[in-house]
């Protein structure tokens, strides 16, 4: 019996020689073809959009045994693919203006402007251009270059600067930090502290001339030193701008090495990877509206949105200081890994969205604890913080996805949120106190683009059946979901 036992265990223990697996499937396929390099499968096409005019349909598709990914066209109509040399002046990111009679887009990092048969490049340089938009009632365009906001005068062909970033300290503010040997210098030599304000008089007046010359870009923006710029967000009016900042300082943790043993020269190499889960929470972000023309940078205060003062974790703290007690660590020192924050830090959840007119900006943040987030309007004129709907949960966390929103009009918002249980599509006017909710029932939506029109929500769900999810479309004043493809697509395809 005991022999018995023992080869029993060994079969479990002892590697067992390798056997080919020969075997063919129904279409004639082996396991060795099936491994092999996966052109076998055929170059699937990529990346498909619309031509301006919808007469041709864009996309990619790999070269077998490359990895270059070359641009195609074929006629909506029919026809033959004809493989282009330069990527199309098309681009699947569009910004239709106001009247629909203009469009711009970014192509290799560069702004274009269409207008009818004509297209016009508006940048051509090495920097990375992205976001633009048209300035209301016109066909002027706003857009990020690097760290400055540009305009364009679509009727002149002007390009101006409106403002620009830089992460330092600003060179004319009043230096707060105290030193002995420079008090000592003031006191002992008077003809110093006088130049240096006359030097700092005429430094600042400079600045004035500069900001109030209209034929000169504006003086740049100094957010301060240990600061890092995350994401700069233009008003379409070019008047302000929502800029999001974290601290230099924040300690992510120690980033673990992982050994690559495949490598070009036989040697194993070490790697910096992310830090391990749960070492240190990320950093946390301030939101800052900026007035360009007056270069005002101001802190938006989040402490009045419901239930940022609470603490979720309030019961997992102290098991965890009870935790680290037994374990060996004095009160004091639990205490301190365990203290809860004085207001919960928050990051940024997508992009912020402005309305047209460019006077609110609509801000998506969520709680880093994962137990809330917000939607939130930011005026321009007062800088206040408006809650227009908040995502709570006690015994679990707010999923990551489905947190999608958007400006319906001037005044309106549309968004989705797991409220129900299910994602679903809400929208809410600023004026009024309830949102009213256009989709309803035991499926998930996800990914809604509004039609250019905005007489439409073109969004994916699995209305009827769990595992199949379809293209949906709802008029924007509710109804009932109807079906516009057979299969899984995305909605922005289909516009």
């Amino acid at each position: 019996m005991f022999k018995t036992r023992l080869m029993l265990a060994l079969l479990f223990v002892l590697p067992s020689p390798a056997i080919a697996d020969n075997s063919l499937t129904a279409s004639g396929l082996d396991l060795e073809t099936i491994m092999a390099d996966p052109d076998w499968l055929g170059a699937q096409p990529r990346n498909p959009f619309l031509s301006m005019d919808g007469k041709r349909l864009y996309y990619q598709q790999k070269r077998s045994g490359e990895k270059t990914l070359d641009w195609y066209q074929v006629d909506t109509q029919g026809g033959d693919p004809v493989k282009l040399d330069f990527s199309p002046f098309d681009s699947a990111y569009r910004e239709v203006s106001g009247d629909s009679e203009a469009m711009a887009f970014v192509r290799e990092g560069d702004i274009y402007l269409a207008r009818g048969s004509t297209v016009d490049q508006v940048t051509r340089t090495g920097a990375r251009e992205s976001r633009p938009q048209f300035m209301p009632g016109s066909h002027d365009l706003v857009f990020l270059s690097g760290r400055r906001i540009m305009e364009f005068d679509a009727k002149q062909g002007r390009l101006t600067e409106l403002a620009s970033f830089q992460t330092d300290k600003d060179p004319l503010a009043e230096d707060t930090q105290y030193s002995f040997l420079k008090r000592q210098q003031a006191v002992l030599m008077e003809t110093l502290t006088r130049d240096e304000a006359l030097n700092k008089s005429r430094d600042v007046e400079a600045r004035d001339q500069q900001r109030a010359d209209g034929s000169r870009a504006n003086p740049a923006i100094y957010l301060g030193k240990g600061v890092s710029l995350q994401s700069i967000t233009p008003a379409p009016s070019g008047k302000h701008a929502l800029i999001v900042t974290e601290s230099e300082k924040h300690d992510r943790g120690p980033r673990t090495a992982m050994p690559n043993y495949v490598t070009n020269d036989g040697y194993t190499a070490n790697r910096d990877v992310r830090s391990k889960v749960g070492q240190n929470p990320p950093a946390p972000q301030t939101l800052h509206l900026v007035e360009l023309a007056s270069g005002n940078v101001s802190a938006i205060d989040l402490g009045d949105l419901p239930g940022i003062d609470r603490d979720p974790l309030k019961k997992l703290r102290q098991a965890a200081m009870d935790w680290h007690i037994d374990n060996g660590a004095d009160k004091a020192t639990a205490e301190r890994l365990t203290q809860a924050p004085e207001q919960r830090p928050v990051r940024l959840e997508g992009g912020p969205a402005w309305n047209p007119s460019g006077s609110t900006v609509a801000v998506m943040v969520h709680a880093i604890d994962n137990k809330d987030r917000w939607l939130i309007t930011i005026d321009t004129e007062s800088g206040e913080a408006r809650t227009i709907d908040r995502l709570t949960f006690d015994d679990g966390w707010v999923n990551y996805a489905n947190n999608s929103y958007g400006w319906l009009d001037e005044g309106a918002l549309w968004y989705l949120s797991e409220k129900s249980g299910y994602s679903h599509l809400y929208t809410r006017e600023l004026g009024k106190r309830r949102a009213t909710r256009l989709t309803e029932g035991d499926y998930v939506v996800s990914s809604p683009v509004l039609s250019p029109d905005r007489q439409f929500f073109f969004f994916t769900a699995n209305v009827e059946d769990s595992a199949a999810y379809k293209v949906y479309r709802l008029p924007v004043r509710g109804g009932e979901p109807l079906a516009v493809s057979r299969h899984f697509a995305s909605p922005a395809y289909i516009l």
